[in-house]
């Protein structure tokens, strides 16, 4: 079973960073959109791979959909892994 938590310090960090984005033109928003995957993580967009790992666009927005539909976000919860892909 694995639980991820967030400290407080992380948590309020996060909000910081929300609010001051709120402040940002939507020129700006774009521009953070561009640069943030590539400044944040050297990880590639499994998008612009020519065979996804992930699957077909299909299949991952029907996986998006279904996660869309019956899970809640709720910052104090954490489920397993395999009990989410069992219910899947």
């Amino acid at each position: 079973m694995v639980f991820i938590s967030f400290s407080e310090k992380a948590k309020q960090t996060i909000r910081v960073i929300l609010e001051q984005i709120k402040s940002l033109s939507q020129i700006e928003k774009f521009l953070l959109f561009l640069k943030l995957p590539a400044e944040v993580s050297n990880a590639v967009d499994p998008f612009r791979q020519p065979l996804n790992p992930l699957g077909s666009r299909s299949e991952i927005y029907r996986t998006i959909s279904w996660i869309k539909t019956h899970l809640k976000e709720d910052p104090d919860i954490s489920l397993p892994k395999q009990e989410v892909y069992n219910g899947y």
